[in-house]
Parts: structure tokens; sequence; C-alpha cells
């Protein structure tokens, strides 16, 4: 044990020198694991603003496209609507000529179906 005393008093410049870059290392290690993580992390905040950016983008693309889809249903809606009469008017038409199985149409038919029809 006093060899031990004796070695430490002759060699302590080497003992605190080793102990100062110990210090030195751990410090140097845990600076450089505190930069990696916060690297880490600001690549991963700018991963997710992209990715929210574009679903975003997404959202609104979709929004607008089922609006338009909503106008296009109600147009063509009135448009099936209009054309149904159109048709109804038609047929009723058609089943208020005596013969008209039996003979082709006058001028007259012909002009009150081009009508009906524009």
């Amino acid at each position: 044990m006093l060899a031990i005393l004796t070695w430490v008093v002759r060699n302590w410049k080497a003992i605190a020198f080793a102990a100062v870059m110990a210090a030195l290392v751990f410090a140097g290690w845990r600076l450089y694991e505190a930069g990696k993580t916060e690297a880490n992390q600001k690549h991963q905040i700018e991963n997710l603003q992209a990715n929210l950016e574009a679903s975003e983008r997404a959202r609104k693309l979709t929004d607008a496209a089922l609006l338009a889809d909503q106008r296009k249903a109600a147009a063509d809606a009135l448009a099936f609507t209009e054309l149904q009469k159109r048709k109804d008017a038609l047929h009723d038409y058609a089943e208020s000529i005596s013969d008209g199985l039996r003979e082709c149409l006058s001028g007259a038919d012909v002009e009150r179906l081009r009508d009906l029809w524009n």
C-alpha cells in the first residue's frame, strides 16, 4: 500500500494529466452526442414539416376536387331532369298521335318533334 502511495506522489502530474484528458474525452463525447441528437431531431422536424405541407396540399386538392364534383353532380342532375322532361313530352306526343304506327310523320309532326327536342 505504501508503494502505491509513493508511486502516486511521484507521478501525480501524469495522473492529473490522465484525469484531465479523460474528462476532456468524456466532455467531447457528450458534446458530440448532443450535436448528433440535435441534428437528428432537426432532420426529423424538417421531414415532418415537409410531410405536413404535402398532406395539406393533398387535402386542399381533395377538397377542391370534391367541390368540383358536387357542382358537376348538381349540374348533371339538372340536365338529367331536363332530359327526362323532354323524353316524357316526346312519349306523350308519340302516344297522342292517332295513327303513329301506320304512317310516316307529317311536316307538322316533324316540326312539333323538333320544338319538343330543342
